[in-house]
């Protein structure tokens, strides 16, 4: 049975792989410029570097947790007046 993609992806050779990677500033990065998606990428280099490649690591991406008493207040200032939403 074929897969549901329909556009056939061209194999990346190891060296353009390792260029890119070591060019790029974030796994998104060498995503976008092979193609490709960033957990593939991850994986390649997980693997490369199982095998001796020195391929750079990029810092973790951090975050930011939203404050959720601020969206719940801005919540509720956007219900129409004289609902009677309470708060649970």
């Amino acid at each position: 049975m074929k897969s549901k993609r329909t556009v056939e992806t061209t194999p990346i050779p190891p060296k353009q792989f390792i260029k890119v990677w070591q060019e790029s500033t974030s796994v998104a990065e060498v995503a976008v410029k092979l193609r490709r998606k960033k957990n593939a990428c991850r994986v390649r280099a997980f693997r490369y570097r199982k095998l001796g490649v020195p391929l750079k690591e990029f810092p973790p991406v951090e975050i930011k947790l939203p404050d959720w008493s601020e969206l719940a207040e801005y919540a509720r200032s956007l219900l129409p007046e004289g609902s009677d939403e309470e708060e649970e």
